[in-house]
């Protein structure tokens, strides 16, 4: 004969309760074991008393205390490229003006882009900012230690950014003022320095609501993307040879419809946004 499971069965002689009493089951009786397990045995057995009832105390847990991150050390800083050697940025900074030709070829591409946007997304077109003040990208560079591009600079001086969830390249990136470049740049430089993480040569110029941003690498002049989770992306689809590059071939996109690396631009009550081309 087999032990009983804990089912009981329709029709048996037992009744509601009769595993707390100690009645067999099928001439089966319940025991229970010091480590208060149930078992079945053909001989009764006392029941094991302080099995039952509330439930038993478990050890308090020791609380642990999460380790305040502690700041760069001045000699991380340089080394990071976050402690500019330049003087603080005052009233005497003095602004650069992008060469005539670079500033020639970002104003032809951004009138081609205002013109696309106030046809077909006049909800994105209102976005634009006006131009920044020179003094206002000079004291960025300062306070930065860093020279910006002539492209990116040219395309300050025509927009200072966009606002919130504002025109920016796809697929989710607004762009920002050469104020919030600053400050982006310098949040960073303050939570932590690894190369693979963030470092003080690289010049965030549009920012993704999700923790992002785009960056100029001033080592080189490519763009390449930041995310909190996973660092700094410095190849594959989101590197253009410089900020022009990828300026032109969003307008490009605007203007043919045509995916820019795997993004096509779709307007949804005034708004563009960009969807993705690739089957899920």
């Amino acid at each position: 004969m087999t032990a009983p499971t804990a089912t009981w069965a329709r029709g048996s002689s037992s009744r509601p309760g009769a595993l707390e009493r100690g009645e067999a089951l099928r001439d089966w009786h319940p025991v229970v074991t010091a480590g208060c397990e149930l078992r079945w045995a053909e001989e009764p057995a006392p029941l094991r008393q302080g099995c039952a009832g509330g439930p038993r105390p478990s050890p308090t847990p020791t609380p642990t205390e999460e380790p305040i991150p502690e700041k760069p050390t001045a000699e991380e800083l340089r080394a990071g490229g976050c402690l500019p050697s330049r003087r603080t940025p005052g009233r005497t900074t003095r602004a650069r003006v992008p060469g005539p030709r670079v500033t020639a070829e970002v104003n032809a591409v951004w009138r081609r882009i205002e013109r696309w946007l106030a046809r077909k997304a006049p909800v994105t077109y209102k976005s634009l900012l006006p131009p920044a003040r020179p003094l206002d990208i000079a004291r960025s560079e300062a306070a930065m230690g860093l020279r910006f591009p002539d492209d990116p600079r040219a395309s300050l001086l025509r927009h200072d950014g966009a606002g919130s969830w504002g025109f920016g390249p796809a697929p989710f990136y607004e762009l920002m003022s050469a104020k919030d470049i600053r400050s982006e740049w310098k949040m960073l430089c303050d939570i932590g320095l690894d190369d693979s993480w963030w470092h003080g040569g690289l010049i965030p110029f549009a920012h993704a609501n999700d923790g992002g941003n785009f960056f100029i690498d001033t080592r080189t002049g490519k763009t390449g993307e930041f995310f909190n989770e996973e660092g700094l992306t410095l190849e594959g689809d989101v590197v253009w040879p410089s900020y022009l590059a990828l300026l032109k071939a969003t307008m490009r996109s605007l203007e043919t419809g045509r995916p820019i690396r795997g993004w096509r631009p779709k307007v949804v009550k005034g708004e563009l946004g960009w969807e993705s081309t690739t089957r899920r």
